[in-house]
């Protein structure tokens, strides 16, 4: 088993090497104070990337888009523990190529990794935007985005302890939302794969 492990963490981290960056790069806001009391932003169950938990692994959703506007599938993050008036970067990486036929599609049998008929293109066009939190809550649009993904969220298992849903009690603190928007960025004439667009893997670090 522990074999498995290492050869399936060798897998990803060779197979970005394939794959595809997008970041965007900010200045942190000054630091404000952060209500504690319900709702808070815990309520909103979104995964935080801070310094101490700089990295997120995941499955984010995909959709095409119908405008030049449509950003596609919208995820929000909570980007925590900032610096007041420091540049930073956000970035997201993911794969162009994975595996067909896996449980895990990031992680391909090394024997079949070169087989080009093991292997399928899957685009992603992504869109990374950070705004303050009283930008998000007085945009109309923003705070519709974020409550529909925050909804989502609501059924999540993880508990409210997850360190990846934990928010800084620090008073006051620099904090930012983060939207990720992912549209699919292919053609086929798969029809199923057109109306259900897979899930990418993505890791999304700061």
């Amino acid at each position: 088993m522990r074999l498995l492990a290492y050869l399936q963490s060798l897998a990803w981290c060779i197979i970005p090497a394939l794959g595809n960056v997008e970041k965007t790069i900010f200045l942190a806001p000054e630091a404000i104070h952060i209500p504690q009391q319900h709702p808070h932003l815990g309520d909103l169950k979104l995964e935080v990337l801070s310094p101490w938990n700089p990295t997120l692994r995941r499955q984010l959703p995909a959709a095409f888009t119908k405008s030049d506007l449509d950003k596609g599938k919208e995820a929000w993050f909570v980007l925590d523990g900032l610096t007041p008036q420091q540049r930073y970067e956000v970035r997201i990486c993911w794969a162009a190529t994975v595996g067909q036929h896996t449980s895990h599609p990031m992680v391909l049998p090394l024997s079949r990794f070169l087989s080009a008929e093991w292997r399928v293109q899957q685009p992603t066009a992504f869109v990374l935007d950070t705004y303050s939190l009283a930008a998000a809550f007085d945009t109309p649009e923003l705070i519709t985005s974020l409550a529909v993904y925050s909804e989502s969220r609501q059924t999540s298992d993880s508990p409210e302890s997850d360190p990846r849903l934990q928010v800084s009690k620090a008073e006051p603190s620099a904090i930012l939302f983060l939207r990720v928007g992912a549209a699919a960025d292919y053609y086929t004439t798969n029809e199923t794969l057109m109306q259900n667009v897979p899930l990418v893997n993505v890791d999304i670090s700061n």
